[in-house]
């Protein structure tokens, strides 16, 4: 049975990752890395720094990955986009071709999501202007980005989300002050002047050459930049934490006419030891209807205790004066095609009849898909590591408050390079001791040996089960308890250490 639901917002969310894995970490793997994410509905990560197959899945999510080629000169792959739509939207979002992997474009559609006009979401990364992947190309991003503006604005309105690394500071405005229609010669009937929006303030008054380029393509296209002007983030906090400074460089832009359907926009907390960049997020008033999760829907149903009297008394409760009567006005109701409404109202009968007559159980509560997914706390996260990291808590705190105090900003890092450097022991010196372990525990312990092998397993992928029969299973088993055990060893040794580069280089 599929039951649907209203749903009155949407939130919508970008963040610059700077790579999936950092001094070996994997930040996919990370319980606050995913609880960041799951909690929105469509969410881009960027600079993922991944191939198609590290890509990360999640539950419940709909994804598209786009990736670079390695760069000949680094062998490393740069920039990354990652784009997630939980599955209850996929319907209403579409996404459309690009022209290149630095950005992507979606449609939300309003016969969906109950709009005036279709929506259209380009996710960007920018790059900076003096790297030499900018150097290289052909033509700039911006540009292309302006020509598929003025191309969508024609069919809906815009909303861009990115990594633009450009700075904007405060002091040129990204729409035309006091504009009107007055002294405007009649015929120029499409002329809309700019509304008056509220001043925008930015903690970063530094305005770059690309800041002025990004400043004129909002005024030229009727684009509004929400940072530091909007409900959440009202002062224009910082996005970007270095080494060398702090800046705003992360945007959400939207078209004029979506600034009264913007809730709130926030720049959220600096996770220092996950990203350089803060994630930003929009809350949008939108109205459409959704598939309701079943497993949850299940888990919500009331159940009764049942005894050898429970049917008697269930049906001298249907055939109270009081039921029949609510039995007579269902079978009166024409409901043509309405089923959801049928069922809600035929359930109903059922509950208050079985209120009437039974003992209801106990309700359990119920474990938020959120919560299920979450990994247990590492192995490796001992004590002292997890005191280091309310150190860099408190520092990280201490950086947001003070950003541009050169010796709070100094320190954290410090402390950000110690904490990655002993965390990346920390897992070498747990994974060595399994290894370790593993030479003696084949044939004495083999329970205890395949549960440490699970240990080191490093994926990000879920588990699917097989297809194999037992039978097959079975000869596989005898086979592999024939052959020679110390080569065998010596096999998953080799493999260990294979898994072993891969992960921390």
């Amino acid at each position: 049975m599929c039951i649907f639901t209203k749903k009155s917002k949407l939130h919508i969310s970008c963040w610059n990752i700077n790579g999936f894995k950092s001094k070996g970490y994997n930040k996919y793997q990370d319980f606050r890395f995913l609880r960041e994410i799951e909690t929105k509905d469509i969410v881009c990560l960027l600079e993922t720094h991944c191939t198609q197959e590290e890509s990360l899945v999640i539950n419940g999510f709909n994804s598209v990955h786009l990736s670079r080629a390695k760069s000949k000169k680094s062998n490393k792959i740069s920039g990354g986009i990652s784009v997630f739509v939980k599955s209850n939207l996929k319907a209403g979002v579409k996404f459309l071709e690009h022209k290149t992997n630095d950005y992507i474009w979606l449609k939300l559609c309003s016969t969906f999501f109950s709009t005036t006009e279709d929506i259209y979401l380009c996710f960007i990364y920018n790059p900076p202007s003096n790297s030499s992947y900018t150097q290289s190309l052909d033509e700039e991003i911006f540009d292309l980005l302006e020509t598929d503006i003025e191309k969508y604005s024609k069919s809906g309105s815009i909303i861009l989300a990115g990594d633009l690394n450009s700075r904007t500071g405060t002091k040129q405005p990204d729409f035309i002050e006091g504009d009107n229609r007055n002294g405007v010669n009649q015929i120029f009937n499409n002329f809309d002047p700019d509304i008056n929006v509220p001043v925008r303030y930015s903690m970063d008054e530094t305005i770059s050459s690309r800041g002025k380029y990004l400043n004129d393509i909002c005024i030229e296209t009727g684009l509004r930049i929400l940072n530091g002007r909007t409900t959440g983030d009202s002062i224009g906090q910082l996005t970007c934490y270095t080494p060398n400074g702090c800046s705003v460089v992360d945007y959400f832009i939207v078209s004029e006419n979506l600034l009264s359907k913007v809730c709130f926009f926030k720049v959220h907390n600096l996770l220092g030891d996950l990203s350089d960049h803060c994630q930003i997020s929009v809350l949008l008033n939108i109205q459409c209807k959704i598939k309701g999760d079943t497993c949850q829907t299940q888990m919500s149903l009331k159940s009764y205790k049942w005894n050898e009297n429970s049917t008697e008394l269930f049906q001298e409760a249907l055939s109270s004066g009081s039921m029949q009567q609510k039995i007579l006005n269902f079978n009166k109701t024409e409901y043509h095609s309405d089923i959801n409404n049928m069922i809600k109202d035929v359930n109903t009968i059922f509950y208050e009849a079985a209120n009437l007559s039974l003992k209801q159980k106990p309700t359990k509560k119920s474990t938020s898909k959120l919560k299920q997914n979450v990994k247990k706390k590492p192995n490796w996260l001992d004590a002292s590591l997890s005191k280091l990291k309310n150190n860099l808590n408190d520092k990280e705190k201490l950086l947001q408050k003070y950003p541009f105090d050169p010796v709070i900003r100094s320190s954290f890092f410090s402390l950000l390079k110690h904490y990655r450097k002993t965390r990346k022991k920390k897992i070498r010196d747990f994974r060595q001791d399994l290894i370790d372990k593993l030479d003696n525990l084949k044939d004495e312990n083999p329970s205890q040996y395949w549960a440490l092998l699970h240990e080191l397993s490093d994926t990000n992928r879920e588990n699917t089960t097989s297809d194999v029969s037992t039978d097959a299973w079975f000869s596989y088993f005898k086979n592999l308890n024939e052959k020679d055990t110390n080569a065998s060893c010596d096999y998953l040794k080799d493999k260990i250490k294979d898994m072993e580069r891969e992960f921390f280089y």
